[in-house]
């Protein structure tokens, strides 16, 4: 999908376009500048913002990237379990809900590495995939 550039006056048009603008920046960055009548659903918020920001800084880019897209998609889905909540993304039940987020943070921690090192693995023996 290309990368459409607009004017802004054609910026300040796009919500007459949709049926909602949704801006994913965090609410500390929403509140500085939003287009006109846009909504805000923040991929992270401000605290999270900061924490994977000082992670990047301390620790480095893969750890940084690693929580931030874990915490991002955990955001989504709750932002989707709470506007649109049909169908259900989430079990109602308390105590079904909290086994499905442990599930997806289990998940996002060793299924995730588990595949990245098959990826590295992979590349080291394919010339294609470690040459590019």
């Amino acid at each position: 999908m290309p990368i459409e550039q607009v004017e802004p006056a054609q910026a300040l048009a796009l919500p007459l376009r949709y049926h909602a603008l949704i801006d994913a920046r965090s609410p500390a960055e929403f509140a500085l500048d939003a287009l006109p009548g846009a909504i805000n659903w923040p991929s992270l918020t401000n605290a999270q913002r900061e924490q994977v920001g000082t992670l990047y800084v301390q620790v480095g880019a893969f750890e940084a990237k690693k929580l931030g897209a874990a915490l991002v998609a955990r955001n989504i889905a709750m932002h989707l379990e709470q506007k649109c909540p049909e169908p259900a993304l989430l079990p109602a039940d308390p105590a079904q809900r909290a086994q499905v987020l442990l599930l997806e943070d289990w998940a996002d921690t060793a299924l995730a590495a588990g595949a990245r090192l098959a990826l590295v693995q992979a590349a080291a023996l394919d010339s294609q995939l470690r040459d590019g």
